[in-house]
């Protein structure tokens, strides 16, 4: 679809690094919109889950080849239930860069990906209850969900934070016992 600049309310603008500000597009200006028929959304419902031996880059060859973008490659290990449902509704309710929050309804048991990259620091929960996400297609995670309305939460805890915390607690435990302590056992 070709969409062209609206004279009296423009749609298009340009961002001019030398004034830092944006300034509308001129009007002879023309934009074309496509659509990726085939991108994943962020949170889908899988269609089919084909067991794998072990996560590795050597199955995307094989995800370009599937004729259903939304059948997911598991672990046989992680393998929960053998017959999932692609039937459902998702309602993203809240969603940052460290954070996703659905609410999911479904019939039956399914299983829910998320196609943002898999990361050992992401942590799920599911109706409240903490569990580890299920990488997928190398790349990806996702979780299994029981039949019914069901609350997920992706969330993205860097180690980085955590170690940060630690040092600061142990730096403040030091010099309060340097200080206080040691300081005034010294001087007697």
């Amino acid at each position: 679809m070709e969409i062209k600049q609206n004279p009296i309310k423009p749609n298009f603008y340009t961002f001019d690094y030398n004034s830092l500000s944006w300034w509308p597009d001129p009007l002879n200006s023309y934009y074309s919109v496509y659509e990726n028929s085939t991108a994943l959304q962020r949170l889908y419902l899988a269609s089919n889950i084909i067991p794998t031996a072990k996560q590795t880059k050597y199955l995307l060859p094989y995800f370009e080849k599937l004729e259903d973008p939304k059948t997911v490659f598991l672990e046989a290990d992680k393998l929960q239930i053998d017959k999932i449902s692609p039937v459902g509704e998702i309602m993203v309710k809240n969603y940052q860069r460290n954070y996703i929050k659905a609410e999911v309804i479904s019939d039956k048991p399914t299983f829910l990906a998320n196609s943002t990259g898999y990361y050992p620091n992401w942590r799920a929960k599911v109706n409240g209850k903490e569990i580890k996400p299920i990488q997928t297609n190398w790349f990806m995670m996702g979780v299994f969900l029981p039949k019914g309305e069901n609350t997920v939460e992706f969330i993205y805890m860097p180690y980085e934070i955590n170690t940060s915390i630690l040092y600061i607690v142990s730096a403040s435990i030091y010099w309060v016992f340097y200080k206080f302590i040691y300081a005034k056992a010294r001087k007697r």
